[in-house]
Formats: structure tokens, sequence, C-alpha cells
């Protein structure tokens, strides 16, 4: 059959049409009460008349979102906005306080000194968003706590937020527009996640290939058995490997050709929130038994990422390919607090990848593009790229051996 490698981009459309932004939970219900169309771009006006959950995720057709608690306030937010990190705050114009933030290139700059960011255009001649550093110099948005937990958003009430390690906060900018702003803490300050610890696990059938591949990997120490901390879920015993029973994982053909395996997976990525391993780690990465992989590459190409921030990795334009998935510390923990409230939806309708790209997008989880990350291809000669972190789909020893040792520059 088909594997998951293949472009399996359309289900997304399927998944968002059955599922749209406008949604209604327990937890939350979002009424989206006006939208004008701008020559800056379109701007939502949006009424939140219910937020008991302290991040919640309002999006309009086809752009951006905002991360949401406003207690029954309105706020308008424009989609062509500032890139992550940054805020149309505290912006001058010639040295002089700029309600607007926008401005021509040269003329705009940061209160405190801080070097501003080009945002969306937002007039018709070249002016641009002058965008900000949401928190001051010498401060930055890691290791946030808010009422003693850890706090993905760091945005809090005063009162509320905090900083891991105790130490003392810096007051940045209003995030939410109900008195709440974000939690800034000294440099010097980490979270308790490890940047440089991988939770990775798997799920494989305990007999057949998937099982020689698996004690292939862990008698070597290598793949998710070189990661910190690691989780094998299977349909039965694999001796020597430790697995867990999660049941059957056999699935029907969907109608894009590849596997319908989302609710399989969803037993798996509930054991996995349950045995909360992943919350000494800074990366979760999920891999098929098929791949070869280098957890030490990985790490390399996350390094300069804040893993206590929400992100996860695109491997192909629309979505996040099976064979490898990556998600930060903090996208884990909104996973975690939302999956059950927000991300349902029929089975049938796409496999475990396109499931957990259009849950991760529903919750607001930042994404990046990884392009280069995952190699699709049966041809052990691509292996020689040293680049890519993970090749796909090699199902038998001999071409999986020969792909790993061929990636390392041996033969």
């Amino acid at each position: 059959g088909v594997d998951a490698c293949a472009d399996e981009q359309g289900l997304l459309g399927a998944a968002a049409a059955a599922h749209p932004t406008r949604h209604r939970s327990n937890r939350m219900r979002t009424v989206v009460a006006a939208a004008v169309s701008l020559a800056a771009g379109v701007v939502l006006v949006v009424r939140i008349e219910r937020a008991a959950s302290p991040v919640a995720v309002v999006g309009g057709g086809g752009g951006a979102g905002a991360l949401a608690d406003l207690n029954g306030t309105t706020r308008a937010f424009a989609l062509t906005g500032c890139p992550a990190g940054l805020v149309k705050q505290g912006c001058l114009e010639n040295g002089r306080p700029d309600a607007g933030c926008c401005a021509l290139p040269g003329t705009s700059s940061c209160s405190g000194g801080g070097k501003p960011a080009s945002g969306g255009q937002c007039g018709v001649h070249g002016e641009v968003y002058t965008c900000c550093e949401v928190c001051p110099a010498g401060t930055h948005r890691h290791g946030c706590m808010e009422k003693g937990q850890r706090d993905a958003d760091c945005c809090a009430m005063p009162g509320d937020g905090g900083c891991f390690k105790g130490a003392p906060v810096t007051k940045g900018s209003a995030c939410y527009g109900n008195g709440a702003f974000t939690t800034c803490c000294p440099v010097s300050v980490v979270h308790a996640g490890r940047d440089d610890a991988l939770f990775c696990w798997m799920v494989a059938f305990s007999t057949g290939r998937e099982a020689e591949l698996t004690r292939e990997q862990f008698s070597h120490t290598i793949g998710i058995f070189a990661c910190a901390k690691y989780s094998v879920f299977s349909d039965g015993a694999m001796d020597p490997v430790p697995t867990t029973n999660i049941g059957p994982l056999t699935a029907p053909k969907g109608g894009w050709g590849s596997w319908a395996n989302t609710e399989v997976f969803i037993r798996a990525w509930d054991k996995v929130l349950d045995d909360k391993q992943w919350e000494d780690c800074g990366w979760i990465i999920k891999v098929d038994p098929d791949a070869v992989w280098y957890p030490q590459r990985l790490l390399a190409r996350v390094q300069h990422e804040d893993s206590f921030w929400p992100i996860y990795v695109r491997t192909i334009d629309k979505m996040m390919l099976g064979p490898l998935e990556i998600l930060s510390h903090g996208a884990m923990r909104m996973f975690a607090y939302h999956r059950h409230a927000k991300c349902y939806m029929n089975p049938a309708y796409t496999g475990e990848d396109g499931w957990i790209t259009w849950c991760l997008d529903l919750l607001g989880v930042e994404m990046r593009h990884g392009h280069d990350i995952l190699i699709c291809t049966t041809d052990t000669d691509a292996c020689h790229n040293g680049a890519a972190v993970a090749f796909h789909p090699f199902k038998t020893l001999q071409p999986w051996a020969q792909c790993y040792l061929a990636a390392l520059g041996q033969r």
C-alpha cells in the first residue's frame, strides 16, 4: 500500500471542513462578532463570552489566530501582524510614540532601545508594522510559572505569574487586554525540562518485520533507544524490548490510499500523556520503526529553539508526516491540556499524522518548516545525505542497516 511518506496534504482540508475553527466546548464558547476587510488585511473582532481555560485558540479563515483569555472583553487583531515573539507595542516613529506602530522602514524604533522588526504591510506607501520584543532586554519567556504551575504562554494576571526557581518577574507587554501581562524572567533562568533531552516513542507490531527492526535498534542502542527516555507501544510482548500493550494495531485503508490509523495512535498518545516521561524532556519525538534516524542530528536542528515554547515541525508544506513527528515541551503541554476537549474527529477522516497536525494547528501551536529533515526514499544511496535527520521507509532489516551505515559514511 501507499506509505506514510506519500503526500497526504489533501487530508487536512477535509479535516478542517469537518471541524471549523469556531467551536464550543465545556471550557469555552467563542463568538465571532464581526469581520471587516481592510487594505492592510483582514481584522477580526472577537468576543470571548467565557474562557475558563488559560489558553484558547481563536482564528479566522486561512491566516492566523491568537491565544485568548479575555474574560468577556472585546479585542481586534490583524492577521497581517508581527513575527512570533514580537508585538506591535512600545513603537516609535522618528523618536516619537507611534500608536499605530505603522511607519516607513528606517523611521521606526522600539521603546527601551529594542531592535525593531518589520511586520505586515500597513499603508499604501510601503509602510510596515513596527514589531518590538515582548520582553525587555535581559529577560525572556523561559521558565514562566502561573499559580505555581509551568506556563507555556507566559501570560498571567499580576500576582499569579512567576519564574521557575523563584527568580524575580519583569513585566512584559500586555497580552490579553484584561490586566494580564507577559511574564519575563532573567536570561539566566531556564525551565525545568532539559532542552537536550529527548523523549522518543514508536508503535510497532510485536511480530514480523517491525518487531525485527525494533529489536535490532534496541540491541545497538540506536534510534529511539539512544534518547534520554523512550517507550514502545505494541500489541504484545517483544522480548527483550520493553513494551506497553495498547491492544490491536490493525487499521483499515483510508480513501486516500494510506492507513486510517488515527484510533490506534490516539491510544498510544493517551499512554504517552499518562506515563508522563515526556515531562522531564525538552522535545517529544514520535517515529516509525522503519525510519532510519539520528537523535543527535535532530538536536542540532532544534538547538536554537526554545523548547518551552509551543512548536512543532512540518516535514512537508501542509503537515507533519508520521515517520518523524517533532513536538516541543511547550507544544506537548498544550496538547496534554486541551486534547480531549478540542481535538476530537472521526478517526476515519485521516491518518494519525493528519490528525495531530490538525490538532496542533487548532490549539495555536507555532509551526516550523523542516522540509529537508525527513527524506522519503527507499534508495540506500540517498542516505549519504548528511543534513537529513531521517530516511523512510526501509521495511526490512538489510536495507535499513545499509541506510543507517551509509548515513554515517560507512559501507
